[in-house]
């Protein structure tokens, strides 16, 4: 949150030193504030993702198939330890 509040302090303070009007800064500002929250946003749906695939290979669940290539189903799809 502080640093949010440094980046928008610096555009301000850097495009008045350049002679932007109000307006200018305003839009440039929106402009900077829009691409982190895409950023942002990406960034956590990408991590959501990759942490649900990778639960998949933690937990030791196989994709359908892979359980009788393995032989822990027997060919007609029973469980053994059900017997």
């Amino acid at each position: 949150m502080l640093l949010g509040g440094i980046v928008i302090a610096a555009i301000y303070n850097g495009l008045a030193l350049l002679g932007i009007s109000t307006a200018g800064t305003q839009i440039a500002t929106a402009l900077v504030l829009l691409a982190a929250v895409s950023v942002d946003s990406l960034v956590r749906n990408r991590g959501v993702a990759r942490r649900s695939r990778g639960l998949v290979g933690q937990v030791g669940l196989a994709p359908i198939g892979d359980a009788t290539e393995r032989g822990s189903l027997q060919g007609d799809g029973r469980c053994p330890l059900r017997e």
